[in-house]
């Protein structure tokens, strides 16, 4: 999977395949563009990545893909948009990205507004991003329908033990997740010390 993505991203030429972390640097720079043709070269990546096994999941390349098709509609057609208005495109398509994939409508509206502040949800895109995120639900239902995408057979009960489980294992995921964006940003600071790029332009 790895070995894959890779001769993607070389076949591409994309530079980086950071997904998340791209969207939210082109959200806060307002010089920053992204580039639509990243958008095949990631979501391949993506799927050889999840295809094979990675842990990575799918909410990066549907954003990434969203939130680039929202600012390029932007960049085509500046007449109807102002380039200020590119960051609520951008968040809007983040936002329809997401809601398609998990068929998720709030959970793409929630995401894509949050993900680019640690703090605070933008206001000035709720009604952009409400839009986009239930019109792409309805589009992804409209193909493949409303089935769930793990099917749950039976009724099993539910009690106040199976509640303090759930608990106990959210807390663990959280713990897990900590430690796994720990381990992403020491590899990717060590990836960078590495970087032959950087050596150059000392």
């Amino acid at each position: 999977g790895l070995v894959l993505a890779w001769v993607v991203l070389r076949i591409f030429r994309t530079k980086s395949s950071a997904t998340s972390e791209e969207y939210i640097r082109v959200f806060h720079d307002r010089r920053a563009r992204t580039r639509l043709l990243d958008v095949p070269a990631k979501l391949l990546a993506g799927v050889a990545t999840i295809g094979f096994g990675g842990s990575v999941g799918l909410e990066g390349p549907s954003l990434f893909s969203g939130g680039t098709i929202g600012e390029t509609v932007q960049r085509l057609a500046p007449g109807f948009w102002r380039r200020e208005e590119a960051r609520v495109l951008m968040v809007a398509g983040g936002a329809a990205g997401v809601a398609a994939v998990f068929k998720a409508p709030l959970t793409g509206l929630v995401f894509a507004m949050e993900v680019p502040y640690r703090d605070d949800i933008a206001r000035h895109v709720l009604g952009p991003a409400l839009v986009a995120s239930a019109s792409a639900y309805l589009v992804e239902a409209g193909f493949r329908g409303t089935a769930p995408l793990v099917p749950i057979f039976g009724r099993p009960e539910f009690g106040p033990r199976d509640l303090l489980l759930a608990i106990a294992v959210g807390l663990l995921a959280g713990l897990v997740g900590r430690a796994l964006i720990v381990v992403f940003r020491s590899v990717t600071g060590f990836m960078y010390r590495l970087s032959p790029d950087r050596k150059s332009t000392r």
